[in-house]
């Protein structure tokens, strides 16, 4: 655990932290400058941690602003491993000299497997001068050895690839719409954000930070008929309670988590129900 950890000015005046909520706001405090933070930006927290530290008041809201940073690129993570790691780190803890920058490679050469790491190198480069002399080719390895096994593995299959002479052509597989591409064009966006706002009681414009929380889940596979789902069942869930009621917006519950919300609002279909759409399936 590092002694002490400073906050840059920047970070007040950052687009992405102006717009968030005062709770989130000091859970992104925390992860620059907590006791579980180190001098890389990469480590392990869960929101137990935050919990345990009295940064925020319970379990749900620690999950509800580790998932707002996430959906903004504030934060990534590893949920297998429970590692964060902010991209954005060094702009507010830059390493200012070589004994700083001792104290980052050592602190490199034991995190755990994630795969983080390759990026975090590059982020370093920008230190080069703050760093001991070969320390990327001491670390010119450490990006597969750091990685967890399933990115190991795919990192060798590569190299097999690469040893495999192809001399037909291959035609590229046509992505279905929802998966790595996106159609803006067939999105509903006044559709979605009306239905928001009708059933939350809010008065979300249609606008480009909108629309990005739109798009990221509209790739994944969401469609109208899951928006509305989700905008209902939050409303629902959230309404009665005064602490929640405030992240009934496009960010928070548009998030990486409108699958589990999705999943929560889903309700068995009655025996009639499901013989009627297995039909209906056969017919298509």
């Amino acid at each position: 655990m590092r002694e002490y950890g400073k906050v840059a000015v920047k970070f007040w005046t950052d687009p992405k932290i102006i717009g968030l909520n005062t709770n989130s706001k000091i859970v992104a405090l925390y992860l620059i400058s907590g006791p579980v933070c180190n001098i890389l930006g990469l480590y392990r927290c869960t929101a137990n941690h935050l919990l345990a530290d009295n940064v925020v008041p319970d379990i749900t809201s620690a999950n509800i602003a580790l998932d707002e940073l996430e959906s903004l690129g504030i934060i990534k993570r590893y949920k297998e491993a429970d590692i964060i790691f902010l991209p954005r780190f060094f702009r507010y803890n830059p390493i200012c000299n070589r004994s700083s920058g001792m104290s980052a490679l050592k602190t490199l050469k034991f995190l755990p497997d994630n795969p983080f790491v390759s990026d975090l190198i590059e982020r370093l480069m920008e230190f080069d001068d703050k760093l001991p002399d070969g320390w990327q080719h001491e670390c010119q390895h450490m990006c597969l050895d750091r990685c967890p096994p399933q990115d190991k593995d795919k990192d060798k299959d590569k190299d097999k690839d690469k040893d495999i002479l192809i001399t037909s052509k291959v035609e590229k597989p046509t992505l279905p719409l929802g998966e790595k591409s996106c159609d803006k064009s067939k999105i509903p966006y006044k559709e979605i954000i009306d239905d928001a706002n009708n059933v939350w009681g809010t008065s979300f414009r249609d606008c480009k930070y909108v629309r990005s929380c739109i798009n990221a889940r509209w790739r994944e596979g969401f469609r109208l008929d899951d928006f509305k789902a989700v905008n209902r069942d939050r409303w629902q869930a959230w309404k009665a309670n005064a602490d929640m009621i405030q992240y009934l917006r496009p960010r928070t519950v548009w998030s990486t988590k409108m699958h589990d919300y999705l999943e929560g609002c889903k309700k068995p279909l009655s025996w009639a129900e499901q013989k009627t759409k297995e039909r209906s399936n056969k017919n298509e």
